[in-house]
């Protein structure tokens, strides 16, 4: 690795401030590591003697850049929640089986049986762990985050995103990403991102 390609990286100090409008410290220290990632593997990917290398370093550009987006997103529509310009179900309900306890049953045909009583809770999305990527792209258009011709610019990357992966017996389409998908994939995100900035900025 050339000693240029990394002086070349801005410091996580000077990226920060491009994040500034992101309040939460902890997300936006990792958001400022994650671009500043992706700033490396650009890099990296203009060096023509990888060859097919380049293909895994776009593949991480492209997993990485959609992860920005994503928690940018979702922080956006979080924040219109908290100052009421959005309902609390803007995510909308996951359904989650709670255990209310086990009831044993013994009789003469058999020595043991165990039952687990459980019953179906509606609960509001609203954690990392219940949200994916389109439940945050339909509520950022829902709430007026984001409109028609972003929504589908961060659905595309969610797509993009969602398709890479190891072929294990057919030959995928998704098997090579090249320059230019990687180019929209961050044209994309900065529409998206500078999007944010602004509606946040107006709140």
């Amino acid at each position: 690795m050339k000693e240029d390609t990394l002086k070349s990286i801005p410091s996580l100090e000077a990226l920060e401030a491009r994040f500034a409008f992101i309040k939460n410290q902890t997300l936006r220290e990792n958001m400022t590591v994650y671009f500043r990632y992706i700033i490396f593997l650009l890099s990296l990917s203009e060096d023509e003697t990888l060859d097919t290398l380049t293909y895994s370093l776009y593949k991480d550009i492209v997993i990485y850049t959609a992860s920005i987006v994503e928690c940018t997103v979702e922080y956006a529509v979080k924040q219109y929640v908290a100052v009421d310009k959005a309902k609390e179900d803007i995510f909308g309900f996951s359904w989650h089986f709670c255990e209310m306890g086990n009831v044993n049953h013994e009789c003469s045909d058999f020595r043991h049986s165990q039952f687990v009583v459980a019953r179906k809770e509606k609960k509001l999305k609203s954690s990392s762990r219940d949200l994916d990527f389109a439940d945050i792209n339909n509520a950022a258009r829902n709430c007026g985050v984001l409109d028609g011709d972003l929504f589908k610019k961060a659905d595309a990357l969610r797509k993009q995103r969602n398709q890479i992966h190891l072929s294990a017996l057919e030959k995928s389409t998704n098997d090579y990403i090249v320059k230019k998908d990687v180019q929209k994939a961050l044209a994309n995100a900065h529409d998206i991102i500078l999007r944010v900035e602004e509606t946040l900025e107006a709140l």
